[in-house]
């Protein structure tokens, strides 16, 4: 089916941007899991990441989030983060 008001993306397809804040804070955001991944660490919560980098957990949960959103839109992975586990850092 396609979606009429974009002919390019399937129907249904969400219309899910991200701020250009939360782009930006990306970069911070992917800079620590590589310092991360070259310690040998796996996994990293929200409130690490965010102490890391001067956001708040809760901040970074809304990014992560808003990523996965447009991650799922383009049909390319499924879940990104665990609730209590927290976030794979490859």
């Amino acid at each position: 089916m396609i979606n009429e008001a974009n002919p390019g993306r399937p129907a249904g397809a969400g219309e899910h941007r991200l701020s250009r804040a939360s782009v930006g804070r990306f970069s911070l955001y992917l800079r620590h899991l590589e310092g991360l991944l070259r310690e040998g660490v796996s996994k990293v919560s929200s409130g690490q990441l965010g102490e890391a980098t001067g956001v708040t957990d809760a901040q970074v949960r809304k990014d992560l989030a808003s990523l996965a959103q447009v991650r799922r839109d383009l049909s390319s992975v499924g879940s990104f983060g665990h609730p209590g586990i927290g976030y794979g850092t490859e």
